[in-house]
């Protein structure tokens, strides 16, 4: 990680600690920053956000939902064809 001599083990988690939050918090602040820009430069309203959002939810919702059921229907013939 880096050349630094730590007088303990304590010393050295407690440094590494410390440089993970900092970079959490930076991560966290740029993050919240792009939101707020992506707001109010969107080209489009909250409720036609809301909306598009909201039909790609149900897809993924659906393809996973039909995604699982393939994987089940497969499962089943699998284990049919163990036991045959």
């Amino acid at each position: 990680m880096s050349d630094r001599m730590y007088y303990s083990k304590e010393a050295e988690v407690r440094a590494q600690r410390q440089q993970f939050l900092l970079a959490l918090a930076a991560t966290t602040i740029s993050l919240s920053f792009g939101v707020v820009i992506a707001l109010l430069l969107a080209p489009r309203s909250g409720e036609e956000v809301r909306k598009v959002l909201g039909e790609q939810i149900d897809d993924a919702y659906k393809a996973g939902r039909d995604l699982a059921e393939n994987v089940r229907r497969d499962v089943e013939d699998r284990v049919q064809n163990a036991r045959s």
